[in-house]
């Protein structure tokens, strides 16, 4: 209870049973609190206040302003101050700083190591696929498991290329090979995709089966050219192939998972694609030779496309029968031979070249050894002029 003075006033000289039972204290020698005659109760143990580092002990000499006793007796009492927290602030700066750099360095490392390599250039030298970046330092190498078949000095460098297929920013690696067996009369051909850290992703080997007019010429297949066509936002690859030996030849295109679709059959070999933009949409360009007419030939083929066959007489050797598409092209161009090309051996011309200018098409076609012909067509696909070289 509280005394007249506002103190807490004592009800006798003995400390409550309870407090004395909590604190284990003595009345005869009390070690906390005391009793004062008319006062009531004080404290009288030791209270050690830590400066500003907790760990540290207080330098004030024991019993300042407090009756002194033996240091087994002392209860050590802490203060947390405002600062308590930052007791060591240059030494949590230093900490703070530190985890800082381990989680920049940490990004750093996870981040390059996640990032796509920027492929520079993908070359076949000999059985190996050697991947490069953009300053020349090798990123992979991929060694096929069979001979690869040589390729003529002529041949451009198509069959390694470049690609983002999704426009994801992620490029790929496509790589036409084929390859000879151990006969080195007939091959394989594939198609292969990679990764831009050179994973596997698909391959595609080449099968069909068309009939014509004549005997079986269902393969071997080998490839004669490729083509990367923008779809939207994403490409497709059109690939063509031809008979290792006879005429029969078809395009196939093929989209970013490596699903594979048959555009166009061809009773003659296609050398040369290419793509080309106008104002009525945009198109593919099979440039080769139909073998029936014996001349150069160039089908336009929309890049959204029917499939289609090339368009041979009825009853010809060269007439698909079956296997093949039953459409027909968006146009499709005969170029005929020089009177040089027919008075000579040569049985036919083909077509060596295609050139997109502003205003249209210019076509090469391969005459004699020396000598072509270039034919100018419209924008439309339309005959302007030829002339011979």
């Amino acid at each position: 209870m509280f005394g007249a003075d506002g103190g807490l006033k004592a009800r006798s000289n003995r400390p409550s049973p309870s407090f004395v039972a909590f604190c284990k204290d003595d009345s005869a020698e009390p070690q906390y609190i005391e009793t004062v005659p008319g006062h009531g109760y004080r404290f009288v143990a030791q209270v050690l206040i830590p400066g500003p580092n907790s760990n540290e002990q207080d330098d004030t000499p024991p019993g300042v302003g407090l009756e002194s006793h033996s240091p087994a007796d002392q209860i050590s009492v802490t203060v947390l101050r405002p600062n308590a927290l930052f007791a060591r602030p240059v030494q949590n700066i230093v900490a703070w700083c530190a985890a800082g750099l381990f989680v920049c360095i940490a990004a750093i490392v996870i981040g390059t190591h996640l990032r796509e390599p920027q492929i520079g250039s993908a070359v076949i030298t000999g059985n190996m696929l050697t991947v490069k970046d953009a300053n020349g330092n090798l990123l992979w190498t991929f060694p096929f498991d069979a001979t690869i078949r040589p390729t003529p000095t002529t041949d451009p460098n198509w069959r390694a290329q470049v690609v983002d297929f999704n426009g994801d920013g992620k490029s790929e690696v496509l790589v036409a090979v084929d390859f000879l067996n151990r006969s080195e009369q007939h091959g394989d051909t594939k198609l292969f995709c990679f990764s831009a850290r050179g994973k596997l992703l698909w391959t595609y080997r080449p099968e069909a089966d068309m009939e014509f007019n004549t005997r079986d010429l269902n393969g071997p297949w080998v490839f004669h050219a490729m083509l990367l066509v923008d779809e939207g936002k994403s490409k497709s690859v059109w690939v063509a192939v031809g008979h290792q030996i006879w005429w029969p030849a078809f395009i196939v295109r093929i989209s970013p998972d490596g699903s594979p679709e048959t555009v166009f059959a061809s009773s003659g070999i296609i050398s040369t694609l290419q793509n080309v933009r106008t104002k009525s949409g945009t198109y593919v360009l099979a440039g080769g030779i139909n073998n029936e007419y014996r001349m150069a030939s160039v089908a336009v083929l929309a890049s959204h496309p029917v499939p289609a066959t090339s368009p041979q007489s009825d009853g010809s050797k060269y007439q698909c029968i079956r296997g093949c598409p039953g459409g027909r092209p968006f146009r499709y161009i005969l170029l005929p031979r020089s009177e040089m090309n027919a008075a000579s051996e040569v049985p036919y011309n083909d077509v060596s070249g295609m050139v997109i200018g502003p205003h249209g098409v210019t076509i090469q076609t391969r005459e004699m050894a020396a000598a072509s012909q270039f034919f100018d067509f419209s924008e439309e696909f339309r005959p302007e002029r030829g002339y011979f070289f």
